[in-house]
Order: C-alpha cells, then structure tokens, then sequence
C-alpha cells in the first residue's frame, strides 16, 4: 500500500520522469492544420517546454473530421486528393487514405457507427451526393447521387440522412438501412446548411440566397413551415437538447434565436463581421466571426439577455478560417473552450466567467484551422461500471493504480498482457529506433551530432544500409521544421547534423519510406540549445512514454 501511495502521488504531480504508459485521465486536442497536418497536443503537461505530443501528416490539407463512435479512429476529408484519411486515435498513426471520388468535404458518423458518410462536392452530377465507408473494414459500402452543389449532411432518429443540393435548391432523404435515395424536398435558393432538433422532430435547412430557414418534418419526410429572415445565413445550429436553435447571418453580422416548440423566431443578437461557425457549452452559444478576433457568448438560459465575447488572438481569422471544420470545441468540463485562429497560429483555451483566455497554445510552426477536444479519460459507462477504451505499447505486467477523492479510495492492481502470435508480426515495425545519447546540449549556432542505431526487432541484429533515413527537426516554440538526412556509420549507426539556430529545446522524428515508417511510429530524439551559462542538468526522458 505505501509503494502504491507514492506512485499516485508521483502522477498527481505530473513528473515528467514519473509518467504513465497510459493515464486514463487524459485528454488531448488535436488541432487540423493548412500544412496539412494533425497536431496531437496534451494539454497538462508537456515534453520540457512543449505540449506537443504527436504530429500526424496528411496527403493533403484537411477540410473536415469525424471521429468514430467509440473514438478509436479519426476520419478527416481531404478534397485535393479526393481521399478520406482514416487514424488510428489510440496511437495515432494512419491506417488509410480511402479514394472516395471528387472533393470530399462533409463527414459524419451514422448514429449506430456502422457507416461513414462523405458529401462528394463533385461538379459531375453522376458522382455528385454521398458515400457511405464502413467504419470497421474501411471499405466503400455505397455510392448515392443526391443533386448539383455543396452538400451538408445531418441525420435524423429515424435511421434516415438528410442531403443538402446547392445548386438545385433541394434537401435528398436517404434510408439508413436500405442506402437508397427516398425522396427530394425543396427547401429555398442555396441550402447552405442543416441542423436536427430531436424534440421538434424537424431537420431545420437554411437557404442562403433568400434567407429562409425552412423545417421538414422527419414524420412525413416533406416541408412542414418556413421561417422567413434575410439572405445571407451562413450556418444554423440547433442546442443538443433540441431546445433552441440559432442562425447566423453573415451579411449582417447577425445571430438568429428560434424556438423549436413554436418555429418561430424569438430574438436577434449582433455578432460582429461575417459570424459562420455556432458551437455550444452547457450554458452558451459560441459565435466565432470571419472578421472578427472576438468569439460572442449567447446565454441559452435567458433568451434576449446581453452577450458576452471574449478576445481569441490578436487577428481575425479572415480567408484562413474558411473550413467545414469547427473551429471551437467545448472542454470536457463543459463551461470552457479552444478557440483555433490560424491567423495568429494558436489555439486559445478560455474558461466561463474570465474576461479573456486563459492561456493559448503554440501551432508550432502550424496554422491550425479546426480544433477537436479526444476524450481519453476512463469515465462511467454503466451504473457503476467506469471503463475506457486503450492500446498498451508492449506485453509485460501493468500496475495500474486508482485515486478517488470522494469517497476517498487509494488502490493499485495489475493485470498482464501477452503477445498474440497472430497480430504481432502484422503491427511490428521493420526496425527498432535506440538513441545512442539520450540528451544532447550544445550551444546555439554550433553543430549537434545526433546518433542513434536502428536494430532488427526479432533479430536485435544492426540493420545496415539504409539509404533513406529521413530525419526531421522541430522547435518546441514553432520554428519550422527543418530537414535533414542520416548517414550510415557502420553497425546500424545513423548520424545527422545540424546547429540549432536559437536557444531552445529540439525534437527529432525519424522517416523511412522505404520501411513504410512514419515520423510519429518511432521514439523522437531530443537535442537542447542553451548558452554556456545557463547550462542545466538535463531533464529526465522516458523513450518507452515517447515510442507508445
């Protein structure tokens, strides 16, 4: 029991030297950028000044992401290649680029999780609609014409998909179960979005060119009312109670408010310049505007009450900020956010009831455009039962220690796990990365010689010859990454060198296209700049915590 005490209080204190193979506290933002890429960012704790846990690179800039029902995958949409990237969430590495036909755009996942449904914004009206990939296999399940445009996508409780077709100024209901096109509901001029109320039993579409927000019944699948505004609508959202919903207005820089029992409008709120983007806590409305750094808070308690705004960055997000992608993301407690500007390369975290953020983080080099809150924390999944979805980096016996604060309860147990023959050579990487020096400290502007061996995982034999050993380079506080390639020194030595430009802490990820190996699939390599009088010990690291 006392050894158990102290390693809980070893994690309480967030040592960097005392981490976890896996906390099952946790949980991470991950952060689409232009570049393309994914930041995977832990935002309690960090490797030395860094909060950068991992870096996923995409094909292609990322338009929009879905995560799985039970978030163990990612989906994100890349429209210039016409793919869709499926991630692996539990290590984050990629499985698969999917080829889905002309500009994906909008994903989401079917209720159920059976199905991944892509909008196709193709200009060919045969392959313009949906496709559906199975979650599981990844393979294409369906291909469905729907109409000419832009397509959102939104589903009902009734097993049915609800398609927007700009162009033709229509709303395509298609049938879960069957994947077929039931019928076409015209609904206004340029249906630029749609939202679901599960107590009104309406999908509510608003038409851009002539301003109406247009209710369909999901009883009748047919127009039921209309709710005239102004052209302009940009987005409708609707509350996830179904209890209000709200429209945004970008040429007048305005926010609707309509109540989902009467269909009716009941209040109008100034948004600033071209509000797009509507994401809700418990107890707000978030409205993030093109044109303006500032974020609105509407209350959803007290209809017609002032708003409240908070200052995200120090500039708009302008053209940037033009992704299907949310740019905001509720914190898991519910009365907190992120805030991604990629015009000022940071994503602000801003907590209910403070005047401004309370602190942002870097895109490191990055712009990031869109921001997702993965939920990595064991939590209550039946009446008394907590439990969490994780992968464990290796066989072997795993303490796992539990801390509850009320009722208070400090236990430890372990479990063990073995190799399954069957999948260990499928998952194993061709080659082992083993840093000869764990830490290198040189001063600014002179030249570090990093080392490390590359070794047979079955065989523990060097692998020799290598000629591809990519090596990239990033500083933690955002310098652009920086490219290098590794030479072979005999007995699996590979050597790169470069001088670190400034002060600061350096992260070097290896690449080897040849092996199919990844920058994020073997453990980084650490080297500090630091001027001779500010020399320090260096800082504990833990390579097993870095290759999981």
């Amino acid at each position: 029991q006392e050894t158990c005490n102290k390693k809980i209080q070893s994690f309480l204190q967030m040592q960097f030297s005392a981490r976890p193979e896996v906390d099952l506290n946790t949980y991470y933002v991950l952060a689409l950028t232009t570049e393309p890429s994914i930041l995977i960012i832990d935002p309690r704790v960090g490797f030395s000044t860094s909060k950068l846990y991992a870096v996923i690179d995409l094909a292609a800039p990322g338009q929009d992401w879905v995560q799985s029902r039970n978030g163990d995958r990612l989906f994100v949409t890349m429209p210039a290649v016409n793919q869709v990237a499926a991630i692996d969430s539990l290590n984050f590495r990629l499985m698969l680029n999917i080829s889905v036909g002309a500009k994906p755009g909008r994903i989401l996942v079917q209720p159920d999780g059976k199905y991944v449904w892509v909008a196709l914004d193709s200009t060919r009206p045969a392959e313009s609609g949906v496709v559906a990939i199975d979650a599981q296999s990844l393979d294409v399940a369906a291909r469905i014409p729907t109409g000419r445009g832009h397509h959102e996508i939104v589903f009902d409780e009734k097993h049915n998909l609800y398609v927007t077709n700009q162009d033709d100024g229509t709303v395509s209901v298609i049938d879960l179960q069957k994947l077929v096109k039931l019928n076409d509901v015209p609904v206004g001029k340029a249906p630029v979005s749609l939202a679901y109320s599960s107590r009104s039993k309406n999908v509510y579409v608003a038409s851009q060119r002539d301003g109406k927000v247009t209710a369909i019944s999901t009883e009748t699948r047919a127009a039921r009312l209309t709710m005239d505004a102004t052209p302009g609508l940009t987005t409708i959202r609707v509350t996830p109670d179904g209890r209000w919903g709200f429209v945004a207005n970008g040429t007048e820089g305005a926010v609707l408010m309509f109540d989902t029992a009467s269909d009716k409008f009941v209040q109008s709120y100034e948004a600033g310049s071209s509000p797009d983007q509507i994401t809700f806590s418990d107890s707000y409305a978030y409205v993030r505007s093109r044109g303006s750094e500032d974020v609105r808070m509407i209350r959803l308690d007290e209809p017609g009450s002032s708003t409240a705004h908070f200052v995200a960055g120090q500039n708009p997000p302008g053209e940037l900020g033009d992704i299907l992608a949310a740019p905001m993301a509720t914190a898991l407690d519910g009365s907190s956010a992120f805030v991604a500007n990629p015009a000022d390369k940071r994503i602000y975290f801003y907590q209910e009831g403070m005047a401004a953020p309370m602190s942002s983080m870097e895109g490191y080099g990055k712009s990031p455009t869109a921001v997702m809150v993965l939920d990595r924390s064991i939590h209550e999944t039946e009446p008394g039962i907590y439990s969490v979805g994780l992968r464990l980096p290796k066989p072997g016996v795993y303490d796992v220690p539990v801390f509850v604060d009320s009722p208070a309860v400090a236990h430890c147990f372990e479990f063990t796990v073995k190799v399954n023959p069957f999948l260990k050579k499928q998952n194993a990487l061709a080659v082992e990365l083993r840093p000869l020096k764990n830490y290198v400290q040189v001063k600014p502007g002179e030249p570090a010689q990093v080392q490390f061996r590359l070794v047979d995982p079955e065989t523990e034999k060097p692998k020799e010859g290598i000629r591809d050993v990519e090596v990239t380079v990033l500083l933690a506080d955002g310098l652009r990454q920086l490219h290098f390639s590794a030479d072979h020194k005999g007995e699996g030595v590979y050597q790169f060198t470069f001088a670190p430009p400034k002060e600061g802490v350096y992260y070097a990820m290896v690449r080897i296209p040849s092996l199919r190996i990844r920058p994020n699939q073997l453990p980084y390599l650490m080297v500090r700049a630091v001027r001779q009088e500010a020399a320090a010990e260096p800082p504990e690291q833990n390579n097993q915590q870095n290759s999981k």
